[in-house]
Formats: structure tokens, C-alpha cells, sequence
């Protein structure tokens, strides 16, 4: 049996024949997300939404193309676009997809949740997205720390603050400096070279939380 809450890490640089595999998994509206990219954009996206089916459809017993999605927007209220979830009556799972370059991350629960991974990488205006995201003493505490350090402890702050916003479904609606992300748990450096965070309503859940890869078929 899966466990009840997992962060699984996916490649979405996959090899084609995977891509190819998981295309077929895909509904109308993501073919349509999928179609809208080219290249490398559109390989990342079937993989990341063709894999989140496959873990979704290990959880639930069921084949990856049947899960049908609903959708409800926060903000207001509308069933066209916002937060994605499984239409099944009683499926009892959420989830929460994020991606970064190559990297993605797919977290299921039985609760709702987010997640947000981040690449660890220089960022131009860095600093003063920094400042805009952080409270003053948040703000003068990262600037202390060695210049080496500022990114990894920006992302902290960054992935801590999206992944709050994603369990709400509401997205970035309000200045970043006034959202207090609790609780999370955040993996400064999984998948490697990433920074993870993952917030749900209770302590208890987050403890619950273990970490996979996500593998493609035929490979166990």
C-alpha cells in the first residue's frame, strides 16, 4: 500500500520513450496546455502531469487517463480554472504539483496541500525581491548571513510562502511579505540542488510526510 503522504521527485527531462507513455495519459484541457508549448517546455509539462496521474492513479486503483479533474478558483469562485482536484466522490486524496527547470515535485495526502521546489541557482534582483517578500527582522537576519549561503536561505523563505498559497488556492493575491506560512517542512536540499517545501494544516501530517522518485515504467 502507498503511504498516506509522499513528495515524489520527477525528471522531467525524461527520456522520449516515457514521454511517449505518458502522453496518452493526458485529458483534452492538458493536451491543450501541452500543445500551447514547444520543445523541451512541452516534454516537461506531459511528463509532470503524465506522472502526477500515475502516482495519483496508484493511490485511488485506477488507470492514469480515467481520473477526471475539477477545478475551483479561491478568489472567485469560478469552476473554469483554479486549484485542481480529483472529481471522484469520497477519493479522499489531494495533491500539489510543482516544477523548476528539469525538476519536478508531486505531493499526495489525504488532506490538502502545497508544494513548492525551487532550483538553487543565482537570481538577478535577488536582493530586493528579498526584501520585498520578508519582514524587516527576516530581511536584516538574511543579509547577515555569508553571500554563499543568501540563496539557499531565500528559497526557504520563497518555497515556505508558495507552498502555503497553493493549499489555500489562491496563488500570489496578496503581497508576499504578509503571508505566514505555518506549518511547513522544508528539505534545503532535495530533490539535489532544489529547495522543497510542503505545508499542510497540522504538525501531525507533516511528520507523516516521506519522500520518493518517481519511476517510470518498466522500471519497478
Amino acid at each position: 500500500m502507498a503511504a498516506d503522504r509522499v513528495c515524489s521527485a520527477v525528471d522531467l527531462d525524461a527520456d522520449p520513450a516515457v514521454v511517449d507513455w505518458l502522453a496518452p495519459f493526458l485529458d483534452e484541457r492538458e493536451r491543450g496546455h501541452a500543445d500551447a508549448r514547444q520543445g523541451v517546455a512541452r516534454m516537461r509539462y506531459v511528463v509532470a502531469h503524465g506522472a502526477l496521474r500515475v502516482l495519483l492513479a496508484e493511490r485511488l486503483g485506477t488507470e492514469p487517463a480515467a481520473i477526471q479533474y475539477r477545478y475551483s478558483c479561491a478568489v472567485c469562485g469560478s469552476r473554469e480554472h483554479g486549484r485542481p482536484e480529483v472529481a471522484a466522490a469520497g477519493a479522499g486524496v489531494s495533491f500539489s504539483l510543482s516544477h523548476s527547470g528539469d525538476i519536478g515535485v508531486v505531493a499526495i495526502a489525504p488532506e490538502s496541500v502545497g508544494v513548492d521546489v525551487e532550483v538553487v541557482r543565482a537570481r538577478r534582483h535577488g536582493e530586493r525581491v528579498a526584501e520585498r517578500i520578508m519582514s524587516a527582522d527576516d530581511y536584516a537576519r538574511w543579509r547577515s548571513l555569508p553571500a554563499a549561503e543568501r540563496p539557499r536561505a531565500f528559497l526557504r523563505e520563497w518555497t515556505a510562502k508558495e507552498a502555503y498559497l497553493k493549499l489555500l488556492g489562491v496563488g500570489i493575491t496578496r503581497a508576499l511579505r504578509d503571508v505566514h506560512a505555518a506549518p511547513v517542512r522544508t528539505w534545503d536540499d532535495w530533490p539535489s540542488g532544489c529547495v522543497t517545501s510542503i505545508c499542510v494544516a497540522s504538525e501531525e501530517a507533516l511528520a507523516g510526510f516521506t519522500r520518493a522518485v518517481f519511476a517510470a515504467q518498466g522500471d519497478g
